[in-house]
């Protein structure tokens, strides 16, 4: 969901992710281009094609609601026969450390409180440990927004080049989303 659904309670939501697995062999997906909203209960699953508030606009065209509902003898099976017909395939193995070396994330220490310069101390106290820097996570309000994919410009005036001087720290950089 990229709206802060722990804040604002609405029957729909935004979603990222537009691919469903279940364990008895059910599979959805949704087109890309479909402004996609998603609820969720304990009996029932409901799909709306609305463009209010969504992060995918579809121009100035009605929304249309297009996806694929397929079914396979298990979970193994379907999960294949998406990722062959529906879905990217990774391009290339992710750098190993993001698996072997922690994430450091900005959340433990700042909780929503971060912006670029806590951002670089935060990175600059780590190295001055002698701990390796694998990837820092900005964790909690880096955008106006849950769920954009703009820097708050709170953040400072380079909050996009946190990333460029992290990396000469040798950290990787991560955003987590909602």
């Amino acid at each position: 969901m990229s709206k802060d659904v722990g804040l604002v309670n609405h029957s729909c939501g935004s979603v990222l992710e537009r691919y469903w697995l279940s364990s008895s062999g059910v599979a959805i997906v949704v087109e890309d281009d479909t402004p996609l909203m998603y609820s969720f209960n304990t009996s029932t699953m409901c799909f709306k094609a609305d463009p209010t508030d969504s992060m995918y606009v579809n121009s100035d065209l009605p929304p249309k609601l297009s996806y694929a509902i397929c079914t396979g003898q298990n979970m193994k099976d379907i999960h294949l026969y998406m990722m062959n017909k529906y879905l990217a395939k990774p391009e290339a193995l992710p750098d190993e450390r993001m698996i072997r070396q922690p994430i450091w994330s900005t959340w433990a220490k700042f909780k929503m409180f971060i912006d670029q310069n806590k951002t670089i101390e935060f990175a600059t106290e780590i190295a001055n440990h002698g701990f390796s820097g694998s990837q820092i996570e900005i964790d909690d309000k880096y955008t106006t927004t849950y769920g954009d994919f703009i820097f708050d410009p709170e953040m400072g005036p380079h909050a996009r080049g946190v990333g460029y001087l992290n990396e000469e720290m040798v950290f990787l950089r991560n955003i987590m989303t909602l």
